[in-house]
């Protein structure tokens, strides 16, 4: 009784400190000096990922002699034990370090330690650090220890994924406002370009950068910076036909070529391969709906511009667009977009302010319930342990809720990010299908899978895919009475794959479709209360675009709904089809 005390008053006076405190570096402290205290180990730390070094290097510890604090100060990636807990995310354990071969520091063996345990520190699925214990004694941690050892990383996960992503957006709405008062400083585009161009330098590659002017079939680059030297003078015409910006202009938005070594999809990737450029990135500068120039950003890196870096340059384009349009134009919308700025920052400092506030206690809340659950599956009668798993329930609902929140928070600062790959997506939605039928059935409606026997290859993040699905598919259940039907339906559309979960419930008024993809907009549909934070669907729009895909939404009161999504099609499927 006295050792769980002494742990929930560790994570309570953790979880105290993580709330109130905006110093990362007495959180990481304070914990660690908690833990030496609760457990029964010689010598507790923690390591910090330095992505850009491949490093792990130590950010707080109790109980090390100057030489193992020496030794641990860095450590390669994959490098003993703990650098290995790094690279592959998963906890090591054991109960002798001189004995295991993997193993090969010296400085902790040479001290009489023997017991071992370091687990990863992660935000999200990103693993951001290294939590370590180590004891003379020669036996595995029990696991009360682990159990507080993986509760505190979870709370440390968080405070270090709300640091990441409060820094984040503070450099990209400072680069944001530098690069509107460079922009707007003169009418000359050329003049601000150069000081444009190196701003931009500080947050990303940039080794030739210009703007393009469409002139008919003709384009002119009327603004350039470069650090490798240029196949065209500025001010130049060039043929627009078989170029990016042409490509641009017809289909008005961004486009990445991640190398030039690799494939050129242009005639002037020829002479840029030439000129040592590897990647580029064009981006549609607009007016009144058209594309009127061209802001082309390249590398000598292949690959140089992900995700990231194309959410803040496309930003920065509308930006461009303002300010070379026209001085009056611009002067209005310069206000307009501080505002804007202004707005979207004090709202994305709300929701992480508010998921941290609401992040922290329920850490607590799963911890406690969880022992709770356990301690009573032991000594009481089921209906006691069933409330005690209505408790559960709860919580893990509210924890998928702030998620979402956390998700919207990431949206708006543009690091909402995707893990792509080449993927067969039947037994995806086979796997789905299967999970949700149990739960549909139960509540009484009938559920249908309609499935070809294959289906089309596509690029796609799994997890943010069966988010979207899951989403869908419980806003069906939800809104489709007892003895309605539901069913999930996927089928090749020309170059997209087309997913649709259709519904014969109460319907959606048409005044309300347009609505349903906006930000925190809660329908109220039939008799009911308005459900949810109004985050689903709009979290769902923004992983589906950023798939490079688009959603809608068709639907009669009282018939039913069907919400559609479509997905590109992978290339090589699209090629091997032709």
């Amino acid at each position: 009784m006295t050792e769980d005390s002494e742990a929930f008053s560790a994570i309570e006076a953790i979880t105290e400190v993580i709330s109130q405190s905006e110093s990362l570096g007495q959180i990481l402290k304070f914990s660690v000096a908690k833990l030496f205290q609760a457990l029964p180990v010689s010598c507790c730390w923690i390591q910090l990922v330095d992505e850009a070094g491949g490093k792990l290097t130590l950010a707080a510890q109790q109980g090390f002699t100057p030489e193992m604090a020496q030794e641990m100060s860095q450590l390669e990636l994959g490098h003993s034990l703990t650098g290995l807990v790094a690279l592959h995310g998963e906890a090591i354990t054991t109960a002798d370090i001189a004995a295991d071969p993997k193993y090969t520091l010296k400085t902790l063996v040479k001290a009489g330690l023997h017991s071992f345990c370091a687990i990863p520190i992660c935000s999200g699925k990103k693993v951001v650090g290294v939590l370590g214990i180590a004891s003379s004694a020669k036996s595995e941690f029990r696991s009360q220890d682990i159990s507080l050892l993986n509760i505190v990383g979870r709370q440390l996960g968080a405070a270090l994924g709300r640091a990441g992503l409060y820094k984040q957006a503070r450099e990209r709405l400072v680069l944001l406002n530098k690069l509107g008062r460079i922009t707007c400083s003169s009418l000359d585009i050329q003049e601000v370009y150069e000081g444009f161009a190196d701003e931009l330098r500080r947050l990303m590659d940039v080794d030739w950068a210009t703007i393009a002017f469409i002139e008919g079939d003709k384009l002119r680059l009327v603004a350039l910076s470069t650090r490798i030297g240029t196949a065209w003078e500025k001010g130049g015409l060039l043929s627009l036909s078989g170029t990016g910006t042409e490509w641009v202009a017809q289909h008005k938005q961004a486009l990445v070529e991640s190398d030039l070594a690799q494939e050129r999809k242009f005639w002037t990737g020829e002479q840029h391969l030439k000129q040592g450029v590897r990647s580029l990135v064009y981006l549609p500068l607009m007016t009144k709906g058209e594309v009127f120039a061209c802001l082309i950003i390249a590398s000598r890196r292949p690959n140089a511009y992900g995700q990231r870096e194309l959410a803040l340059l496309e930003q920065v384009s509308t930006q461009i667009s303002s300010a070379v349009d026209n001085a009056r134009l611009y002067q209005l919308e310069r206000k307009q977009r501080l505002e804007l700025e202004e707005q979207a920052e004090i709202r994305s400092q709300f929701i992480t302010s508010l998921t941290h506030e609401l992040q922290t206690p329920l850490t607590s809340m799963l911890a406690s319930g969880g022992l709770l659950a356990e301690q009573v599956q032991k000594e009481y009668p089921s209906s006691v342990l069933k409330l005690a798993q209505n408790i559960l329930h709860g919580c893990h609902s509210l924890e998928a809720k702030l998620e979402e929140l956390f998700d919207m928070a990431k949206g708006e600062v543009g690091t909402l990010t995707l893990t792509l790959e080449s993927l067969d997506p039947l037994p995806l939605l086979q796997n789905v299908a299967s999970r949700f039928s149990p739960v549909i059935q139960s509540k009484g409606q009938s559920f249908t899978p309609d499935f070809p026997s294959s289906l089309p290859w596509i690029k796609a993040d799994g997890e943010r895919l069966e988010q979207v699905l899951t989403n869908l598919l419980s806003n069906a259940t939800k809104f489709t009475p007892k003895g309605g039907s539901i069913v999930l339906r996927a089928r090749k559309r020309g170059s997209d794959l087309v997913i649709q979960i259709q519904d014969n419930g109460i319907g959606i008024p048409e005044e309300k479709q347009k609505r349903l993809f906006e930000p925190y907009y809660r329908a109220k549909l039939g008799k009911g209360e308005r459900r949810g934070l109004g985050l689903g669907l709009t979290l769902c729009k923004r992983l589906v675009e950023l798939h490079r895909g688009k959603i809608w939404v068709e639907s009669e009161e009282g018939k039913g709904s069907t919400f559609s999504f479509s997905l590109p099609i992978s290339s090589q499927e699209s090629v091997a089809s032709n």
